[in-house]
């Protein structure tokens, strides 16, 4: 007990080097600790952004079957209900669908009923339908003539009939909306030409099935309740579901076809146990790799503590304490700095966890990072307290041995401390070199190639033993250098010039350890995040370049206006038509594709790297601007009038011209019907500023190939004559034919193809601006004809890419001028294509903004989404906790640094006592300890950052094949942010403990110094 508070006592009286030992000591636990905490953590966030990312039917689990007229839905229900007890269920949506015919038109629609489906969608006018209503969508309403509150018969396939009250019109869900099972939507998307189930209630329905006769197929949408579950419960959902499909297989029979489950949470959890699995050897590999430097630093922290008891232990060994009960009292004084250090280790633990998962990147749909203290975590504290204890009591071996006369000496002399006089770099770095030599020649202890993810030990170890041991040899040879230099020091006329290079050169012990500690830390902070930001930035990429921007939108075809590229969008959106182009003459692996945008909109939206062509993203898209299509008519033009002599096969053809309005959109005139014979036509050109084409269309689809001959004479604009000179044939599903002048006015030569209804000529089209890929340039012309949809259309080259955002990797594409493209498409009436996403750029969920422009959003795609996942491969969780270890231990060797350094200075008391008897001033005083603190500071930490570039640059290939992305090809990205910060908290420190001492230092009393101990 008297040892136990002597220990005590000798720790309160040295409380702010002790604090600095538990610190030091207390890091070393929080990472060993961190270990378990982040894995579970890591864990639980994968489970959770699997969930947030998973589509509702895979999340979820669907029962289905079909039942005739004289189903007992109540008793399927409850045997549904009652077995769902073995899956975690938040709630059951019960829904049946059956086929019917409606309205006046008799055309068969889905009828379906969803509990509670009435309330998630959106009316035109009325309400959801109650006992005997039904709610139709717009779209059937609309083609029927259906009205609110009409009575409309239902037929089933017997010709049995009931009538049932139009109760509301409403616009068909979203497939985002959850509430419908995401894709298993009983809607019909996207381009889909089913149609839309009209909307009844459950009894309702079942009333109808019986009278009718209808067969329904039924379903039982179980939502799980997955939101928080952690990873030991979600490793029972497989079994409970397996168990639950059993179930309802034996006691869900009707008719003697049992019911169908589905739901992909079987393969859901088995994708969440391979990444968890994947996870442990990275993090374990991290955990080695940071623990073998913690008890480096602690090694060196603990030298620094002994060196600050060592006259102390002297006294204590000359007045009769043996060696053995020295070392004792410095074994009981580790072992209570690491009891004082493992709750404090545990909760840095958690903290450096939280941190590093914070810092990681996004996560998918929120999921967070949850931190627990398991008791794995606490035995890791426990075992890495105990290793820190043993550290730290290792370096009081040989001082507990001196006497006071042999620490006089010592101190005289100025001894270097084994660990300096050890060649410590003769023995790490060739080790470290040897590692990263086997990573640059491609045989590391498991290989690894671009985009598979893996991470390799020797990438760890190897740059790490080569900062240690370089960090050793340039402390060693700045030590040499300021040996060299003491003749020159000793003839500096300077005071604190002299002062401070003796100083440095002449205190070798704590000057050693500090500078070593100093260039470890930044040295391993710099390649740290190095790794890290290489990693995050590279997964951004590769998320980006798939998506093609923040926000990718599938847009369905708007209920309203026009669906080009004249709809205003908000400032950061463009609108995009994906497209298939048919008509290479080249050999290509993959069927090209084709992006078509608006060059004014589609840079402000869409994601760009510098490498993906060799001009600028700006510069390509300004090629893309192309002239207007068509003849330009003059303000106010009305009428188009022109006399056609048609041949007998010419007669029904329906004559219109095709118009471009004042906001970009597309019209025709109204069709005038071609009469055998020579007979004037007149067209209502009012409201257009292009006149785009004239068409003559079939009434129906041509079953044989035809030719005819059409005159066309008289052709003028509002009584002034107009020319179709230069007008050219339009090349659509295969007819085309051939325009030449004639007496009076021009022939048309039409040719109709197999398939195709319409013939038209054109103004000569403006070949389209193109954007190529590079293999698409190297087979083709620089201007073709390529078919997009179904025109035949001439495309030219004007920029090469190798790749573009939203495009895969090695496939060839073309990117084209959307309104070009359009006003080339637009000239076919009914024709043309239409925009299909809307790409947008920005943090924010663009849902609400897209749909209040007029576009129905179909489905939506996350850049940030995709990143989050990638982020999640277990070689970024790892070098994400290597990084933040990285940050806090540099951090506290700043602190712990520069306190040592601090309690250094105050031991000179009597040192500048003296000088300030002698008639030194407080500024030569004040330079002394600035020049010692920010020579030793300042290199230490240029020369860790420069050895960690040397080191990253070394390490390059090894380092970008652990990549788990390979497009766009990785980068190196350093991370200048954080160098910056840590430089800057630097010279913070050394500047306050500069400061500091030398504040204490110049109000100590002279006289008071001078007749007490220098000790």
């Amino acid at each position: 007990m008297a040892m136990l508070r002597f220990l005590f006592r000798r720790l309160v009286a040295q409380r702010l080097l002790a604090l600095g030992v538990v610190l030091t000591l207390a890091f070393s636990v929080g990472v060993m600790a961190s270990g378990p905490i982040y894995t579970d953590a890591a864990r639980n966030s994968i489970l959770a952004s699997a969930i947030a990312t998973a589509s509702v039917p895979v999340a979820n689990v669907r029962v289905d079957l079909y039942g005739g007229s004289s189903f007992h839905w109540a008793s399927a229900d409850r045997q549904v209900r009652a077995l769902s007890s073995l899956l975690p269920v938040r709630t059951i949506v019960p829904q049946g669908e059956a086929t019917v015919r409606i309205g006046p038109s008799g055309g068969s629609v889905p009828m379906l009923f969803r509990a509670g489906g009435g309330a998630h969608l959106a009316y035109r006018s009325g309400t959801a339908p109650g006992t005997g209503q039904v709610a139709v969508p717009i779209g059937l309403a609309q083609l029927s003539g259906i009205k609110l509150g009409d009575r409309l018969e239902v037929l089933g396939p017997t010709n049995e009939q009931r009538t049932v009250q139009v109760s509301g019109i409403f616009d068909p869900p979203a497939r985002t909306d959850a509430f419908w099972f995401g894709e298993d939507t009983p809607f019909p998307q996207g381009d889909s030409m089913d149609p839309v189930p009209v909307l009844v209630d459950q009894p309702t329905a079942l009333t109808l099935a019986t009278q009718l006769g209808l067969s329904t197929h039924f379903a039982w949408d179980l939502y799980l309740s997955l939101a928080g579950i952690t990873y030991p419960d979600a490793l029972n959902l497989p079994d409970a579901y397996v168990q639950f499909s059993t179930e309802i297989d034996h006691r869900l029979i009707v008719q003697q076809q049992p019911p169908h489950v589905s739901s992909g949470i079987q393969i859901l959890i088995a994708g969440v146990q391979r990444s968890v699995s994947d996870l442990r050897v990275p993090i374990l590999l991290v955990l080695l790799q940071i623990l073998v430097v913690t008890l480096v630093v602690l090694a060196g922290v603990g030298v620094l503590f002994v060196s600050r008891q060592s006259f102390e232990l002297a006294v204590l060994h000359s007045r009769g304490f043996t060696t053995r009960t020295l070392l004792l009292a410095q074994g009981l004084q580790a072992l209570l700095a690491a009891a004082f250090a493992l709750p404090i280790g545990i909760a840095i633990g958690a903290l450096l966890s939280r941190f590093a998962g914070l810092t990681n990147g996004p996560r998918p749909g929120e999921a967070g990072f949850p931190i627990t203290v398991s008791l794995s975590s606490v035995l890791f504290g426990a075992a890495a307290a105990a290793a820190g204890a043993l550290v730290l009591w290792l370096p009081s071996i040989p001082a507990v041995r001196r006497t006071i006369i042999a620490e006089r000496r010592q101190t005289s002399r100025e001894t270097r401390p084994t660990l300096a006089r050890a060649p410590v770099e003769l023995i790490v770095l060739p080790v470290g070199l040897f590692a990263l030599a086997q990573l640059r020649n491609g045989e590391a202890l498991a290989p690894a190639t671009a985009g598979q993810g893996s991470i390799d030990p020797l990438l760890l170890f190897g740059p790490t033993l080569v900062i240690l041991g370089a960090s050793f040899l340039v402390v060693r040879l700045l030590s040499w250098g300021l040996g060299s230099l003491d003749g020159r020091i000793g003839r500096s006329r300077r005071l604190s010039t002299y002062l401070a290079g003796r100083r440095l050169g002449r205190t070798p012990g704590v000057v050693f350890a500090s500078a070593v500690l100093v260039v470890l830390a930044t040295g391993l902070l710099f390649v740290s995040t190095t790794y890290r930001a290489t990693t995050l930035q590279n997964h951004e990429d590769a998320a980006h370049a798939f998506a093609g921007a923040d926000w990718v939108a599938t847009v369905g075809i708007p209920p309203d206006g026009s669906n080009a590229f004249d709809r205003t969008l908000p400032p950061g959106m463009a609108d995009v038509e994906r497209v298939q182009p048919d008509g290479f003459t080249g050999t290509y692996s993959t069927p090209p594709e084709g992006l078509a945008v608006d060059p004014a909109t589609f840079q402000q939206a869409a994601w760009w790297r510098a490498d993906f062509a060799a001009e600028s993203f700006e510069g390509l898209l300004g090629r893309l601007a192309a002239p207007a299509e068509g003849m330009t008519l003059p303000q106010g033009s009305r009428t188009v009038e022109l006399t056609i002599d048609s041949p007998r096969g010419a007669a029904g053809l329906e004559l219109r011209a095709a118009l471009r309005r004042p906001d970009g959109s597309f019209t025709s005139t109204e069709p005038l019907t071609l009469a055998e014979g020579s007979h004037p036509y007149a067209l209502d050109v009012s409201g257009g500023t292009s006149l785009l084409s004239l068409t003559f269309e079939a009434p129906s689809t041509t079953t044989h190939t035809r030719r005819m001959l059409l005159m066309m004479t008289g052709v003028r604009l509002d009584g002034a004559p107009m020319s179709l000179a230069g007008w050219a044939p339009i090349g659509s599903l295969g007819a085309g034919g051939r325009i030449t002048p004639a007496s009076g006015g021009w022939t048309f030569t039409a040719s109709f193809a197999i398939g195709s209804a319409l013939v038209a000529i054109e103004p000569k089209p403006v070949a389209v601006p193109a954007i190529m890929s590079s293999d698409i340039a190297q087979q083709e012309p620089t201007t073709m004809q390529l078919r997009i949809g179904d025109r035949t259309l001439p495309i030219q080259r004007v920029g090469t890419a190798t790749s573009f955002p939203g495009i895969a990797p090695g496939t060839p594409f073309i990117v084209v001028s959307g309104p070009a493209l359009f006003e080339l498409q637009g000239a076919v009436p009914g024709q043309g294509g239409r925009v299909n996403e809307v790409w947008t750029h920005g943090d924010t969920d663009p849902t609400a903004a897209i749909q209040a422009a007029g576009f129905p959003v179909i489905d939506l795609l996350s850049a940030r989404t995709i990143e989050g996942r990638l982020d999640e491969a277990p070689e970024s969780l790892a070098v994400g906790l290597d990084a933040a270890a990285a940050i806090a231990g540099l951090g506290l060797v700043i602190a712990g640094v520069t306190a040592t350094l601090y309690f250094a200075q105050r031991r000179r008391d009597f040192e500048f006592a003296s000088l300030r008897a002698m008639g030194a001033g407080a500024p030569a005083l004040r330079g002394t300890i600035a020049r010692e603190q920010f020579a030793l500071i300042g290199v230490a930490s240029i020369a860790g950052v420069l050895l960690g570039d040397v080191v990253v640059r070394l390490a390059t290939a090894p380092l970008l094949r652990t990549v788990s992305t390979s497009f766009p090809a990785p980068v190196i990205v350093i991370d200048v942010a954080a160098l910056i910060v840590a430089l800057i908290v630097i010279a913070v420190a050394a500047t306050v403990a500069a400061v500091t001492a030398t504040r204490a230092l110049l109000r100590s009393s002279i006289s008071a110094v001078l007749r007490g101990d220098p000790e």
